[in-house]
């Protein structure tokens, strides 16, 4: 009995090892894509959106190789120390961008709003959902998000980018003198 128990601390603290040692990734692209939709898009009702985009944007991606048959990314919410981790796996190396914002969005819905994957978009029983198993499902969360992701990508190739504040004061620290060109001459 004593060896099973040891066993089995051993596989836990192997994992656990592997978690936290695990490769962080650069996704500050597809980071940019989610907020942007989260800006953009109406929040779903009752939802704080705050949280989900201080999610997107604090989260560490971590490469976790491969894991299962279809598994594309995952949280462990049971584990405290790791809530701001999100796990991916070699199936996110070849998804464009846009997949990997919309992938961020599902994962954080985890973490932040305590959703659950009762079915996924491609399914033929994500479209017999009720309207309460909805709201608690996260890829139907994500799927109010998905044209604005798409919007966000479209705009950037574009060459569109948000109007920013600009660094220095907008006003003029001294009065300029008579006939100085930031003065305007009224109209004759």
């Amino acid at each position: 009995m004593e060896r099973i128990i040891l066993f089995f601390l051993i596989i836990i603290a192997y994992r656990e090892a592997y978690l936290l040692l695990a490769p962080v990734q650069d996704w500050s692209h597809p980071k940019k894509l989610a907020l942007y939709a989260l800006d953009a898009a109406p929040p779903p009702l009752g939802k704080n959106m705050t949280e989900l985009k201080t999610c997107v944007e604090r989260v560490n991606v971590k490469h976790v190789g491969y894991v299962s048959r279809n598994t594309t990314a995952y949280v462990t919410i049971f584990r405290r120390w790791a809530l701001e981790d999100i796990y991916v796996t070699v199936l996110t190396d070849f998804l464009p961008d846009e997949e990997r914002a919309l992938t961020l969005i599902h994962e954080c819905t985890h973490l932040m709003w305590c959703t659950v994957d009762l079915a996924y978009y491609g399914e033929d029983t994500f479209w017999t959902l009720t309207p309460d198993e909805e709201s608690m499902n996260a890829d139907s969360l994500v799927e109010i998000f998905s044209p604005y992701v798409y919007e966000a990508e479209l705009l950037e190739r574009t060459g569109w980018r948000p109007r920013t504040r600009p660094e220095g004061p907008t006003t003029i620290k001294t009065i300029p003198e008579r006939g100085s060109p930031l003065l305007r001459r009224p109209a004759v």
